[in-house]
This record gives C-alpha cells, sequence and structure tokens, in this order.
C-alpha cells in the first residue's frame, strides 16, 4: 500500500506542537517537516520539539528540515550567529581561487544543524543571479558566472554533508534571471522567463548539472513558467522539466522535491490538490 504521507513535508506554526497539529501528525504520518524561525527559540526547545515530531510521526527516519543558506537566510540568528552570503562567498572565491571559506562555512553550518537534530538543508542555492535587480534572489546567488556558482556549490554541498546533513540545491531550472517586484518573486506570483532550452543549457543548467555529476542527493524544482519548454504549467508541475529534462536528460537519481506549494506563484492559479497532483504526475518525490 502506498505510504502517501511519506510524500509530503508540512510545517509548523510554532515553538511546541499544537493539539490539531498532533492529531494531524499522527494521521498523516508525513516523511518530513520543515522549521522557519517561528519554530526556533533555543538548543533545549528544537531539540525537544523534534523528539516530539519523531514520536507522534512514529517516523525515526523523519526528514527535519530548514533553509538555512547564510545571509539573510538564516533562520535562527541568535542561535546560529552571522553567516556570510552566498554572494560573499562566491566573490571570496573568484577573488582568492580558494574554496577553504566556503567549506568551513558549510562545516559550521552542518555541525550546527546536526547537533540540533536537523538531517536536511534546502541548500545551496544554484542560480546564476543573470539578473542584477532580480531581489528574491540577490545575494542568495554565489554570482552571474555559472563557473564561479558551479564551484562555490560543490564545495558547500562537500561542507554541508560531511557533517551528516543532506544537502537539496535549488531553485531547478534556474530562478536567478527573473525581474525585479512581485512579478519576479515566486512567493507572490508566477514570474515567467523567455529563456529556450539552448540558452538553459549554456547558463543556467550549469551548477544543476555539476552538482548531479558532483552527487548531490537533493534537488527542489522552482515555481517559474518558461513557454518556450512547457506553455502550459510552472518548471514545478511540469513533466518535460522534471522527468524529461531533470531525470532523463540530466541523469539525476536523487529526491526531487518541489518549492512550497503554498506559495502565491501556484496558489493563485491551482488549488493545493491540484498542485500536488500534477508535481507527482511530473515525477516530483517530496510536495513541500
Amino acid at each position: 500500500m502506498l505510504d502517501v504521507g511519506n510524500l509530503i513535508m508540512v510545517g509548523l506554526e510554532g515553538l511546541s506542537l499544537l493539539h490539531e497539529e498532533e492529531r494531524f501528525l499522527a494521521t498523516a504520518r508525513p516523511g518530513g517537516v520543515i522549521f522557519f524561525s517561528r519554530n526556533m527559540e533555543n538548543r533545549r526547545q528544537i531539540q525537544k520539539l523534534i523528539r516530539s515530531l519523531k514520536r507522534v510521526t512514529g517516523r525515526k527516519d523523519l526528514w527535519v528540515a530548514i533553509d538555512q543558506e547564510g545571509g539573510r537566510v538564516n533562520r535562527w540568528r541568535t542561535g546560529f550567529g552571522n553567516l556570510l552570503s552566498a554572494e560573499e562567498l562566491g566573490q571570496e572565491l573568484k577573488r582568492t581561487k580558494k574554496g577553504e571559506v566556503i567549506l568551513n562555512h558549510a562545516k559550521k553550518i552542518g555541525r550546527d544543524l546536526s547537533a540540533l537534530g536537523f538531517n536536511l538543508n534546502f541548500a545551496p542555492v544554484l542560480d546564476v543571479l543573470t539578473t542584477s535587480v532580480n531581489t528574491v534572489i540577490g545575494d542568495r546567488s554565489f554570482g552571474k558566472d555559472p563557473e564561479i556558482v558551479s564551484k562555490a556549490a560543490i564545495l558547500f554541498i562537500k561542507g554541508l554533508e560531511s557533517q551528516g546533513v543532506m544537502a537539496c540545491g535549488k531553485h531547478f531550472p534556474g530562478h536567478g534571471g527573473t525581474v525585479a517586484g512581485p512579478q519576479g518573486d515566486s512567493h507572490k506570483e508566477l514570474p515567467t522567463l523567455s529563456h529556450d532550452l539552448k540558452r538553459l543549457k549554456k547558463v543556467e543548467f550549469v551548477p544543476f548539472a555539476r552538482a548531479i555529476r558532483a552527487g548531490i542527493h537533493g534537488l527542489m524544482t522552482a515555481h517559474l513558467l518558461l513557454p518556450k519548454i512547457d506553455p502550459q504549467l510552472p518548471a514545478s508541475l511540469s513533466l518535460p522539466f522534471v522527468t524529461k529534462i531533470l531525470r532523463e536528460q540530466m541523469k539525476f537519481k536523487g529526491i526531487i522535491f518541489s518549492d512550497d506549494l503554498l506559495m502565491k506563484g501556484i496558489t493563485n492559479h491551482y488549488s493545493l490538490g491540484q498542485a500536488a497532483l500534477l508535481a507527482l504526475q511530473a515525477g516530483t518525490d517530496h510536495l513541500l
């Protein structure tokens, strides 16, 4: 029998489980839970909440995930401290041609996350920043050069996974070329990109392809519409992108996660049920 709960990853309201959340988690038994700043107060509270989640779901192998990139995406600043942004790390790599800073940065993140009980980090960002006005990605990208982004990302992945935390690169097929403002931010609307496959292979796909060859275990898809490849569905819900390109052409054998299906880039156009079904039909393994 298909374990449907294992296909989903959910978020929580606060620092401890609500009664309604306990009932849902015990019934649905989701495969993963993602933490945000609202779920993190201090070390003891975080560890206690993670223990509760494993007990209630009955899943010892529960994905306990977080977006911990560094820079402005730092979910628990009082505990993790100030961490360099991807942009700063990319600039350091470009200047020195040495990867120790990135490797050590990722090792620190991995060490801190592992000590708390996390086993999955939705990082690094593999997007090439091809539009300087792109605010949703901005300094979350290692830079505008696909080679620098690729080298920095692989160092980040190695550092993170050396501490027992799985890396998940994002946002396939590449969110670095969207415009400024809400129309370029998939949290608020569904961005459209005019890139064709030739352009994507030359620029946006490069870090993803390199990360796949380096053995990355997880990739996250993006809520982006690219009409020259799929005129109907965003990449995150698209069979051509998820299965035909990522699985078959790029030979990715790891886990494919959707980006958050409650982002307005999706909910403005689809019900949650529609989006979930389309994502699964496209070939997605795990629904966020």
